[in-house]
């Protein structure tokens, strides 16, 4: 299994790298978009409209059984990953040929279905760090207009809610809350600040700037500038 430790020794190598493009190195972090396809309508990102040729299973595991055990961070991206209906199966695949030490995986935290997918994963991804972030861009009726979804704010609690019920029951399971800074929640900042700290029992909380919005740093997660995505 991937470790940190294993991933310090790389180091080295990578700094001869990106000084002399030698020797080459496969990637230590690896993002998969295994659909567009998304249930949220945000006022910071269109993925939903888009139309993909979607890899099948097995194109996926021919495609992951070649990176071999280079990867340390797997992130499924999205669209939303956990509507996508084979979620499941490729996390398995990431850690079956790659035995990455973190699979990470951001939600809008719609579906009933999420807390079943996660446990599903966790417990067949044992020696893997499973880090499900919910996404908060706002509080109350704030969060449901710029997602687009209404009542997607009570449904963000119900998951946490569920979620962190999950963790007291899986050691590799970590719950946290990540927001997406733009135009329409910057005034709000300290206010999703104060939240997640409320919410303390989530084991991490980060922000990231949309473009053209000013970052903030606070101790409850920093800003990260960077294209808003689904989820």
């Amino acid at each position: 299994m991937n470790t940190m430790a294993s991933v310090l020794s790389r180091v080295p190598l990578f700094k001869l790298y990106h000084s002399f493009g030698w020797p080459k190195m496969l990637p230590l972090n690896l993002t998969l978009s295994p659909s567009p396809k998304c249930n949220s309508r945000c006022l910071t990102c269109n993925i939903w409209m888009k139309r993909e040729d979607e890899l099948t299973s097995d194109e996926w595991d021919k495609g992951l059984a070649s990176r071999g055990h280079s990867p340390y961070w797997f992130t499924i991206s999205g669209g939303e990953p956990l509507m996508y209906p084979h979620i499941i199966e490729l996390a398995q695949l990431a850690y079956k040929h790659c035995h990455p030490g973190v699979i990470n995986i951001p939600t809008n935290a719609i579906l009933p279905i999420i807390p079943d997918r996660v446990e599903r994963i966790a417990r067949s991804c044992p020696e893997s760090q499973l880090i499900i972030n919910l996404s908060l861009d706002g509080l109350g009726a704030k969060h449901d207009f710029i997602r687009g979804i209404p009542g997607n704010f009570k449904k963000f609690e119900e998951r946490l809610e569920q979620l962190l019920a999950l963790r007291a029951q899986l050691p590799n399971l970590t719950v946290g809350i990540h927001s997406v800074i733009s135009v329409f929640s910057v005034a709000d900042l300290d206010e999703l600040i104060a939240y997640a700290d409320r919410s303390a029992r989530a084991s991490s909380a980060e922000c990231r700037r949309s473009p053209n919005a000013p970052s903030r740093v606070s101790q409850a997660g920093q800003a990260h500038p960077g294209r808003a995505a689904g989820h």
